[in-house]
């Protein structure tokens, strides 16, 4: 399938691919779910007040593995969980899942004597093959009711009774609940609690001020979700900035779906606003004759100029005007061959203006080990990054086919061989005036070129990158899980002043940028925290920036050379 009808059938329900590998990724948010239900047990006694009367900071909705298993687009869910590297990451990051409580905060563990990782392995089980429903609002009030089947259930009662006791819960104590068995244990300080109880299939935990009453409330929430119907995978709703604390992330409605069509995956979200968005889209442009094949991803947005306004870093006069629109490319020849581009009406005059700052900028992140430094060159309009063994970082004004452009990347301007990219694929982003975001890709390819990236990042950092021996690299990087992976395409609208919408088609329901951050999560020893990166020495950042000096200039061509790409091993659509 060509990449212009994989844009295209974003929108016309035609994109062939692999849906049942996305159960994998259901898999995964389902243990992310368990890692917040799982830390949130080792802080009853931290975060905000109990019983805060605010609105859910997450909810969700999961089918359940099980459940999905005996469906018509289970095969490659199966295949993909028996191949050897993909078993290993999930061992891995449920190990981690059990051990999160009294790894990450023993002063909280009152009784040391209780293996709670004994009682959380079978519950991270459960919790990924069994329908569930919760609510979360911080690790002191949250909810959370799971179809285990009464047999189970019976033993999440004895569970919870003896998880309890680690972090210093009284005895429990039987409550008033209609037909159900529910307890209360509350915490020695008194302030928090937590209820589990038993309703047929159905077993809840909650935490909070007054667990009891809110297992009432959410069993009742849980009922009417139930009557109402679904054929989702994964539903989520919450507010990202409320649920992680990063002022950068939106203060917004957010809901997302995930479900399977045929042999596709869907993704769509929306985004609601209190407030109308301040975005400004401008006509599109995009400078494709100079994007040139081999293509294996192509993205573009636009309005982007009020949310980098609000960073420090694009506050400084010298960067103004800031882009409103821009697109990123990648070749399929080389690891580095991936380019920026953003209109300026002088980007010789901009250059000229940007490269004190971006010396700043760059000595301030750059590792105090690495001797790379950013040089001016004026007879090219060229800021490039020298002293660099893989690579040769630059921005400069653009050659004869894209004048009033700035380009950039991180190999000098190899993006003029080969032939331009095609017309359909660009017209996929110029002929929709609603549209402030396009992102296609063959994830295969993009993801090796990811992972170099991923390591050439660090290595400038100063950071060590994943061991090439890990359970994550050898996933990433495994036949039986790559094989998997095709076409990807998302695209985010502009539905009315105070909504986006978010639409995805894709194989296995990732991105390859998404495919790696998730592994670098999931092999971080914080897991299901984040866990900082670690230096290759300890050592402090002694330079400061020097000032940014013209450099004898290396000639470019601007004439493509007369050879045709190297193929790209295009996936075969299945239908």
């Amino acid at each position: 399938m060509t990449r212009a009808r994989a844009a295209l059938d974003l929108r016309v329900g035609l994109v062939s691919g692999n849906q049942g590998l996305l159960l994998m990724k259901i898999r995964f948010s389902a243990m992310w779910l368990v890692g917040l239900g799982a830390f949130a047990l080792a802080g009853f006694t931290t975060g905000a007040a109990a019983g805060e009367s605010v609105a859910p900071r997450l909810t969700w909705g999961f089918a359940g593995a099980r459940n999905l298993a005996g469906g018509t687009d289970g095969a490659l869910l199966r295949k993909a969980l028996a191949q050897p590297a993909t078993v290993q990451v999930l061992k891995q990051a449920w190990e981690k899942l059990a051990t999160a409580p009294q790894r990450l905060a023993t002063n909280q563990v009152k009784d040391a004597s209780v293996d709670l990782r004994a009682i959380l392995r079978p519950a991270i089980a459960d919790l990924a093959d069994c329908r569930s429903f919760g609510v979360w609002q911080g690790p002191t009030e949250w909810a959370v009711a799971i179809e285990t089947g009464a047999e189970t259930g019976d033993r999440w009662m004895r569970d919870w009774a003896a998880a309890g006791k680690v972090f210093g819960a009284g005895t429990p104590e039987s409550v008033e609940a209609g037909n159900a068995e529910l307890k209360v244990a509350r915490l020695a300080d008194g302030n928090v609690a937590t209820a589990c109880g038993r309703l047929g299939d159905w077993v809840g935990l909650a935490v909070g001020k007054d667990p009891a009453a809110r297992l009432k409330l959410f069993s009742g929430e849980v009922r009417t979700a139930l009557e109402a119907g679904t054929d989702a995978w994964l539903e989520l709703r919450g507010n990202p900035r409320a649920l992680t604390g990063c002022a950068m992330l939106p203060d917004a409605d957010v809901r997302i779906t995930l479900r399977g069509e045929g042999e596709r995956v869907r993704t769509v979200g929306t985004m609601k606003f209190g407030e109308p968005l301040d975005l400004a889209l401008d006509p599109w442009q995009l400078p494709v004759d100079a994007i040139h094949e081999p293509l294996i991803g192509f993205a573009a947005g636009r309005g982007m100029a009020p949310v980098l306004a609000k960073l420090p870093v694009f506050q400084r006069p010298e960067l103004a005007p800031l882009p409103g629109q821009f697109c990123i490319w990648t070749l399929g020849l080389h690891p580095m061959q991936t380019y920026l581009a953003w209109p300026a009406d002088d980007p010789g005059e901009a250059l000229k203006r940007m490269a004190p700052v971006l010396a700043e900028e760059f000595d301030r992140g750059l590792s105090v080990l690495h001797p790379a430094r950013v040089a001016y060159q004026p007879e090219l309009n060229r800021v490039v990054v020298t002293n660099l063994i893989n690579a040769v970082p630059f921005l400069e004004a653009g050659p004869e086919v894209a004048p009033r452009w700035i380009v950039g990347g991180l190999s000098l301007p190899l993006y003029l061989r080969g032939d331009v990219g095609p017309k359909e694929l660009f017209d996929q982003v110029t002929n929709r005036p609603d549209l402030i975001w396009f992102d296609w890709e063959l994830t295969q390819p993009r993801l090796e070129i990811m992972w170099h990236l991923r390591t050439f990042a660090a290595m400038l950092a100063g950071y060590l990158p994943l061991s090439p021996d890990g359970a994550m690299n050898a996933w990433l990087r495994d036949p039986g899980f790559t094989e998997c992976l095709g076409n990807t395409a998302t695209e985010v609208t502009l539905e009315s002043p105070t909504e986006l919408k978010l639409a995805r088609v894709s194989s296995v329901g990732f991105t390859a940028f998404e495919l790696t951050r998730l592994a670098v999560w999931l092999d971080g020893e914080n897991f299901p925290l984040s866990t900082p990166p670690k230096t290759i020495l300890d050592l402090p950042k002694t330079h400061a920036a020097k000032p940014v000096r013209p450099t004898p200039a290396v000639p470019r061509t601007t004439k493509p050379a007369p050879r045709k790409p190297a193929p790209v091993r295009r996936p075969t659509p299945q239908r």
